[in-house]
């Protein structure tokens, strides 16, 4: 129940609010077309007069991190944690920004924290591989894939990650079983077509 009163307690103070409606969708139409500047600005109304409720702090994070302004996108990840902790989606964007600041123990830290309660988390377990591979740990970069392929047979990102360790290793057949595997998956892959083309 306090996880239900949370979310209503930091939505029900605007939800009814015409100026908020039209911050939000003003917020979305701008992002559609990459205008990132503006989309934050026109949320950042919402944000000030609320600047204690997680979705406007979630919504920027995630503008910010569009816009590559990094340190604000993990101030306002961490301002939406701190009014629902347990929030995935949150921890998940600050995963994703750490991997863009190229902060990869910060990343593998945050996805192994997501872990604990839910192992097969497709978007923690590939920010993880994806921190794992940037620092070369491809034994343990490898158990994840394996596990995550196991669930999602036909994952071409999975596959690619797979391929590209293998490519790394100098396993070349290796990688080209696969990238033949997700060309059939992707027709337009192009590191499958690259890599097929350049073996021929």
């Amino acid at each position: 129940m306090r996880f239900v009163f949370l979310i209503f307690f930091s939505l029900s103070l605007y939800a009814g609010s015409d100026f908020i409606k039209q911050a939000y969708y003003d917020s979305y139409n701008y992002e559609k077309m990459q205008n990132y500047p503006d989309a934050i600005k026109a949320l950042q109304v919402v944000y000030e007069k609320y600047p204690k409720a997680y979705t406007p702090n979630f919504r920027i994070a995630w503008l910010f991190f569009l816009n590559k302004n990094y340190t604000n996108s993990i101030k306002h990840y961490k301002l939406a944690l701190s009014v629902i902790p347990g929030s995935v989606e949150a921890k998940l964007g600050l995963a994703q920004v750490f991997n863009a600041q190229e902060k990869y123990d910060d990343s593998i830290r945050v996805a192994y924290d997501i872990l604990q309660n839910d192992l097969y988390n497709y978007y923690a377990n590939l920010h993880l591989v994806t921190s794992l591979n940037a620092k070369k740990e491809y034994e343990q970069s490898l158990k994840i894939i394996y596990k995550m392929l196991a669930s999602y047979p036909t994952d071409v990102k999975y596959l690619s990650f797979l391929a590209d360790i293998y490519v790394q290793q100098n396993k070349n057949k290796l990688a080209k079983s696969i990238y033949s595997d997700i060309l059939i998956l992707d027709p337009v892959n192009p590191n499958a077509i690259s890599f097929l083309n350049r073996k021929q």
